[in-house]
């Protein structure tokens, strides 16, 4: 008979998971007072307004810990990327993301003009009036390392005037530490979402390094290509830690 019920009791959970007799009464479950403590989290705090931990907070704190301007190569980076050069907001009650980030790193005007901004190749074509066809083979023909020919010239020519630029790349890249700075929604409407951007920019620096490198080596500037694919695992160790 004892089996019968228990058989009997398993049919019942599995038909009627959500059967009243199965619940508990609402008062039961607003009586149950959780709070923070290391038992059920690793962050005790801070704390919102309505008691809930703010973890974003608290994950800005725990990985900004050592972190300074000078030795942080996120913020350094974020000065070279013009794609990021600070926005006017047209409601002050509503600022960019960019300008939420700029304030979060404490950047300034001054430390933004003394910056080179790269320019990234399809920008720099583009500038040139050059066809999105054109650009796809010159595109083609450094992939190939194939330097010496006719279309490739203007390829060189904008590696060339990104040199200074890329000279304070290298830099950035290899400052100790790598902090970005996360941005809430409540900064900013979808400021969440607004992280995934960086890691683009971290791509676009990427393919300019790579660019760069294989410029060096087919000129056999054995110190330059080197300088660059040091670099290119330098930012992605930098991106997979931070």
């Amino acid at each position: 008979m004892t089996r019968s019920i228990r058989i009997l009791g398993i049919v019942v959970l599995f038909l009627f998971p959500s059967s009243p007799l199965l619940s508990q009464p609402d008062e039961a479950v607003d009586r149950i007072d959780l709070k923070p403590s290391k038992r059920r989290t690793v962050f005790e705090g801070p704390l919102l307004p309505d008691g809930r931990i703010d973890f974003i907070a608290a994950l800005n704190e725990c990985l900004s810990k050592g972190v300074t301007h000078e030795n942080n190569a996120f913020r350094a980076l974020f000065l070279l990327a013009p794609v990021f050069d600070e926005d006017q907001a047209v409601d002050p009650d509503h600022p960019s993301p960019k300008a939420v980030m700029s304030d979060k790193l404490e950047v300034t005007k001054q430390e933004r003009d003394a910056v080179t901004p790269l320019v990234e190749w399809y920008e720099y074509a583009e500038s040139k009036g050059m066809s999105y066809e054109d650009i796809g083979d010159v595109d083609a023909l450094a992939h190939d390392l194939d330097f010496k020919h006719p279309k490739i010239e203007i390829y060189k020519e904008w590696l060339s005037s990104q040199e200074p630029g890329f000279k304070q790349l290298v830099v950035a890249i290899n400052r100790p530490k790598y902090w970005r700075p996360e941005i809430e929604d409540a900064d900013v409407p979808g400021g969440g979402q607004f992280s995934f951007e960086y890691m683009a920019l971290s791509r676009q620096f990427l393919r300019m390094l790579d660019a760069r490198a294989k410029y060096a080596l087919s000129q056999g500037n054995h110190q330059q290509f080197m300088e660059s694919l040091t670099s290119i695992y330098r930012l992605a160790d930098h991106v997979a830690q931070g």
